[in-house]
Formats: structure tokens, sequence, C-alpha cells
């Protein structure tokens, strides 16, 4: 990783935390913004990193807690916080707030429906093949998500397709208060994806530089997808 590359992980975290610090120091008690509000505090690595290597054309769906992902995206801070008060200068208008934020425009969506924004990110490989678009699609998903019947179908759909998709699993160890240990003997949710005979790795690091390297490996193995 040359020094340009460290350099944008590091500004994408440092904007991700400040960005969040000030949302949280404004949320309350101003109520202002009129929309529920999940922050991504300590979970800025993956959209740090990731943010260095995507490019204009991949999209990426996300969960609610997808501040970080919306500006690893290059997505307009102003926009962002403007859809959170609801003002028509926001990305959607006002109208989607925070747990839907979307704009399309750079082709990021998250949704508040659990796994909802995992299952549409097949339509969108899907489009992109049989239009012969170039880019790929990021699909982040929670571990309390991982359970969802819906996300074993997409995982499925995706193998036998072989649709141009990058799957992300962000295990924190809870499914809202409930901790991993209660709710399944998979301790990994990767493993999860081995029986479609999907590629999988687990990583468990806050080394920037090798999440950077796994990630760029695998992103290079769908380069036919970017050319």
């Amino acid at each position: 990783m040359n020094s340009k590359i460290k350099y944008q992980i590091y500004k994408n975290l440092s904007l991700i935390r400040k960005t969040q610090e000030e949302l949280i120091e404004r949320y309350h008690p101003a109520d202002q913004m009129r929309c529920p509000m999940h922050f991504c505090i300590g979970q800025e690595l993956m959209p740090a990193v990731l943010g260095t290597l995507m490019i204009k054309e991949d999209s990426i769906f996300t969960h609610h807690r997808s501040h970080g992902y919306y500006i690893a995206k290059k997505g307009s801070i102003n926009e962002m916080i403007a859809e959170f008060y609801g003002k028509a200068s926001g990305t959607t208008g006002g109208l989607a707030g925070s747990q839907e934020l979307t704009s399309p425009k750079i082709n990021f969506y998250s949704g508040a429906i659990l796994s909802g924004a995992f299952a549409i990110s097949l339509g969108d490989a899907f489009e992109k093949i049989y239009n012969k678009k170039k880019g790929i699609t990021f699909s982040v998903i929670g571990d309390g998500g991982m359970e969802e019947g819906i996300v074993f179908e997409t995982l499925n759909m995706a193998s036998k397709m072989k649709l141009p998709i990058l799957f992300i699993c962000e295990n924190n160890l809870y499914s809202t208060h409930t901790p991993l240990n209660e709710r399944t003997l998979e301790k990994k949710p990767s493993n999860r994806a081995k029986s479609f005979n999907m590629e999988t790795t687990y990583f468990e690091d806050n080394d920037p530089d090798k999440l950077f390297n796994l990630l760029n490996k695998v992103i290079k193995k769908s380069s036919i997808y970017r050319n």
C-alpha cells in the first residue's frame, strides 16, 4: 500500500468518526433531526478501507448503520445531514432520513428492513451483467441479519448465477441486545456461505494494511467487471 492510499484511509477514518461525533452531539437534546439514527462509531475501518477501492460505477447496499459507507462512497455530507433534517436539499429530498439513506447518483443504498438491502443487491448485480455495465456490487450486513431466511436465498442465487457481488458481514457479536452465543452455535457467519460453494474469508483485525490487501485481492478477482 502506497502513502497516498494510507493517507486516504486515514482521511476516511477521521472523517467518518468526526461526522458521527458531531451528529451525536446535535441529535439530542435538540431533536431537530426527525428520524431514527444508528451511528457507526467503532466500525469505521471497513468503509474507510473499502472507500479507497471502490470506483464510481460500483454499487453498495448496506444496513441501517450506513453513514460510514455513504461517506466512503464520496457522498455529500451536506446532503446527508440535510436529509436527516428532512430538507428538500437532502439526498432524497428529506423523505428517507438516516435508516433509508440513499443516493442513486453515487450508487449508494441502505435500508432499515433487516437483510432487505442484502437481497436487493442481487438485482443490481444481475442488471450489471445483463446490460453489460461496468462495476461490481458490494452488499453489507450485520451478524444478526445473517440469520434471516432471505439471506440464504440470496447467497444461493448469487452463487448459482455467478453474480459480481462482494458480501460483507460486520460481526459485532450482537443483534440489538442479544449476544451471538445466545442466538446460534455457529460463531463465524462466514461459514454459512461455504455451503453455497462461495469463497469466504474471516477477518478479525484492526490493521488497515491487512484489510486493504485482503479486499484488494478479492476485488481484483472481479476485475473483468470493471473493464
